[in-house]
């Protein structure tokens, strides 16, 4: 799905910083798209190539994120291209990663996580990293409103066919 520049300004309450949950990769905001919660990221593109190809990068990644349907891989909505810098627009998750619930960091507490929820977590986990199976040097581990796992950050994912090699020997 294709968002309007329009729709990122009123979701997000025109870039508002208290809606910021995060900076670490572009800068995620908080927003309400057509009743969905959402978490919206302005990313930087990289700059290996033209502006052109990197739009065009951009967009093969777009519709790779797209296929991708797994119920502990984060989702993505769609996007914005009317903007500068390209937006992302994902579903939200509400407990943040699985290292901040566990250690903490800045100004998340860890929480108490039953073992029989660190091990569903665990197996969660297992399940998207298999459903990905390919290409990813580093993930990350999200929790929603039920705890449940979700993988996301696999930006430079790539679709091969069954019993296609990414790398060859």
């Amino acid at each position: 799905m294709v968002f309007s520049a329009k729709d990122i300004r009123q979701a997000t309450n025109i870039y508002d910083p208290d809606l910021i949950l995060g900076a670490e990769i572009g800068t995620i905001y908080k927003g309400k798209l057509d009743d969905w919660q959402v978490a919206i990221k302005v990313k930087g593109l990289l700059r290996l190539w033209s502006f052109e190809k990197t739009i065009d990068f951009f967009l093969n990644q777009v519709s790779i994120k797209q296929l991708i349907s797994n119920k502990n891989v984060l989702r993505l909505y769609g996007c914005c291209l009317e903007t500068e810098i390209p937006i992302l627009v994902f579903e939200l998750i509400s407990n943040n990663t699985l290292f901040d619930n566990l250690h903490g960091k800045g100004k998340w507490v860890p929480r108490l996580i039953s073992w029989l929820d660190r091990v569903r977590i665990a197996m969660e986990t297992s399940y998207a990293i298999c459903y990905l199976h390919c290409g990813r040097s580093r993930s990350i581990v999200h929790l929603d409103k039920s705890f449940t796992a979700k993988l996301s950050n696999f930006g430079f994912a790539v679709l091969i066919a069954p019993g296609e090699r990414l790398f060859s020997r």
